[in-house]
């Protein structure tokens, strides 16, 4: 027989020789996919399955690097957001999922309508869910593709559109978090473009040289931050997002590594729970959740995790021998593989890297603002201490028996 974690061959018996797992508690039928009514057009051979995925994956990432050149118009992540949680809220009354994509699309936006109508059609072709989205990088990450793709294995499409909404819904509101921290330096700036030309505005200056002198830097930093934008958006994604480039971020120390590293862990772990709550051999579910984040270092880890399990390693033991997971958060692996509840297990973990990036990306934007607001404050006084020297040479000179 073989371990249905780790695929080791033994005899029969009640646990893996290798990994420990409980076969009673790890063995859950497999067959709810084929109850399913939006998967009952997928294949069944788990091989068929494989090779579609790793198409898909190829296919949505070579659909993001297909980016505008002018960073403007496309789907907001609000609208994103909207569409996948009335999803989930359809599929799981018991709406198909081609009838919930056309009651959507026909109170959607046009841009969004397009894609749903286009999902629908490669559905009614006989593609899976997870397929049909591959062709639509704008609506959903791989990330994002590679939950649908296990959570249709489980017949429980409606979990993955829940996920997903969870981790825009935590995303809006990182970005809310930062602008609240970068308000106040940004209202100091523009106070001290207004501020810092007064004094040649008081000493008898135009009024248009005063606007020339406020709105020229203002304009400057808008360009810029477009220029910089259109710039970024003419360089691939795999470019931008380059193996040396992730594993300076995986290495970059204080809360901006930190909340890369929470970042990837927190995917990778949901990505791996859903994979494995579906039946998902260990293998195959490793792989699909490490490239899922697109970080180099975590496909990485995976192939080596994959090679010491082969050679009789338990997963935490494989683990340990990585960054991918703290030494820490080892024991929640360990317990689940014991438990047969391993699924649960990356759950959690999942939960847990989620609210360690929240927090330390809060204390990265406070640290931002306070640096700012600082650096913008000396700025100012200089200012003011530059114009008062001025005058009061100017002063000086007038009194002076050679000014005289």
């Amino acid at each position: 027989m073989f371990c249905p974690q780790c695929g080791t061959e033994q005899e029969e018996s009640e646990e893996c020789i290798a990994c420990g797992v409980v076969f009673a508690k790890w063995g859950r039928p497999s067959s709810a996919a084929l109850e399913s009514r939006e998967t009952a057009s997928a294949s069944d051979d788990p091989s068929v399955t494989q090779i579609a995925l790793d198409e898909a994956m190829v296919r949505i990432r070579e659909s993001w690097e297909k980016t505008p050149l002018l960073p403007i118009g496309g789907i907001s992540r609000r609208e994103v957001r909207v569409l996948s949680d009335n999803l989930a809220r359809l599929i799981r009354s018991g709406v198909s999922i081609r009838e919930g994509l056309m009651t959507l699309a026909n109170s959607s936006s046009s841009t969004v309508r397009e894609h749903l109508i286009q999902i629908n059609q490669q559905l009614e072709s006989g593609a899976s869910l997870a397929e049909s989205l591959t062709a639509h990088g704008a609506l959903y990450s791989p990330a994002h593709v590679a939950l649908v793709h296990a959570a249709e294995r489980s017949g429980k499409s409606y979990e993955a559109f829940e996920s997903i909404r969870d981790d825009l819904d935590l995303r809006e509101e990182q970005v809310r978090e930062l602008r609240k921290h970068l308000t106040y330096p940004g209202i100091l700036l523009v106070l001290w473009f207004v501020m810092a030309p007064v004094g040649e505005l008081v000493t008898g200056g135009s009024v248009f040289s005063y606007l020339v002198d406020v709105v020229t830097p203002i304009l400057s930093i808008w360009l810029t931050w477009w220029g910089v934008r259109f710039a970024l958006h003419l360089i691939p994604k795999e470019v931008r997002a380059g193996e040396r480039l992730q594993n300076l971020l995986w290495l970059m120390p204080l809360h901006l590594g930190d909340a890369y590293r929470a970042h990837v862990r927190a995917n990778f772990c949901r990505c791996l729970s859903r994979a494995l709550s579906a039946g998902l051999p260990l293998y195959e579910s490793l792989r699909i959740s490490a490239e899922a984040t697109g970080d180099g270092y975590t496909v990485e880890s995976a192939e080596r995790i994959r090679v010491q399990i082969q050679s009789g390693a338990n997963l935490s033991n494989a683990m340990a021998g990585t960054r991918l997971i703290p030494a820490g958060e080892l024991m929640s692996i360990s317990a689940g593989e014991r438990s047969g509840e391993l699924d649960q297990a990356f759950d959690q973990l999942a939960n847990h890297f989620r609210a360690e990036l929240q927090s330390k990306l809060a204390v990265t934007a406070t640290a931002v603002g306070v640096v700012l607001s600082a650096a913008l404050l000396l700025a100012i006084a200089s200012s003011i201490v530059g114009g008062y020297t001025q005058a009061l040479q100017g002063s000086l000179e007038q009194l002076s028996p050679h000014g005289q």
